[in-house]
């Protein structure tokens, strides 16, 4: 009799086992998202952000994003989500891969490995069109820079003195005597820098093809706000953005200013908004 007992517990608890639930897939409570923060768009990088909406901390060992809009696959390095944690992981962006068709280029490819569990493979979510904008820009940027070159002209102009300063910038826009023609329309403002005149961007009126002269212009500039925060967390304040038309296509082109610029565009704002 206890013979029979203890065949039919071993039965039974065979019959549990071969019921039990599969190992679960960590990638089950994760979403991943592509984008960029307002300072990241400077720093040329691209953000992963991973959400995962499960009760367990999942690690990741390793994310690499192909899409054909890239000339090369971005990669993100290892790290833990607890549960219930939204992380955002950074990494350069790539270049930008440029072809002759109108065509957009097909979805995203995210393979994502695990510390524990199978990798999977995704379309990450991409809600703001953050790759097409990459894409487009990073082509646009190629373009102008094959026939010109933007620059700073000499030194930061200040006129007059604290709140009614004006500095005025000269952009020098130089052909490289390759074949094409870009046209500069416009300048936007920026969260630091506006046009002394109270308009919302500089107008240009510039085009540069390998047989012309090289051409100026100067932007009069005006601080576009004076709280505390203007400099001290500035990311963007000091890149232009120029609308620009080269070999027909419609973009912007963005120009950081160099370091010396820069840090004169910062003087000039402290002192006209009178900040120590």
């Amino acid at each position: 009799m206890r013979r029979g007992v203890l065949a039919g517990l071993a039965a039974s608890l065979v019959l549990l086992a071969g019921c039990s639930a599969p190992p679960t897939n960590p990638a089950d409570d994760l979403s991943f998202e592509v984008m960029q923060g307002r300072t990241d768009y400077a720093s040329g990088t691209l953000v992963l952000r991973v959400v995962n909406g499960g009760a367990e901390s999942v690690t990741i060992d390793d994310a690499i994003l192909t899409w054909p809009g890239f000339a090369d696959p971005a990669r993100w390095s290892r790290t833990t989500i607890t549960a219930g944690r939204t992380v955002d992981l950074r990494t350069a962006a790539p270049g930008a891969k440029c072809t002759t068709g109108k065509a957009d280029p097909p979805a995203p490819s995210l393979a994502v490995e695990f510390g524990t569990g199978p990798a999977v493979v995704t379309t990450p979510l991409d809600p703001l069109d953050t790759l097409q904008r990459l894409n487009q820009t990073g082509c646009v940027s190629a373009a102008v820079e094959r026939i010109a070159t933007v620059s700073v002209a000499g030194p930061l102009v200040i006129d007059g003195t604290g709140p009614d300063a004006v500095a005025r910038l000269t952009l020098l826009f130089t052909p490289t005597r390759e074949e094409g023609t870009v046209q500069f329309s416009s300048v936007a403002s920026t969260p630091l820098l506006a046009p002394a005149d109270g308009s919302e961007g500089w107008p240009l009126s510039t085009t540069v093809s390998g047989a012309s002269a090289a051409q100026s212009a100067v932007l009069s500039i005006r601080p576009a706000r004076c709280d505390p925060h203007a400099v001290a967390e500035d990311k963007i304040g000091t890149v232009l953005v120029v609308t620009v038309s080269v070999d027909g296509a419609d973009g912007r082109y963005s120009f950081p200013v160099d370091d010396a610029t820069r840090d004169a565009l910062y003087g000039f704002v402290r002192s006209a908004c009178g900040m120590p």
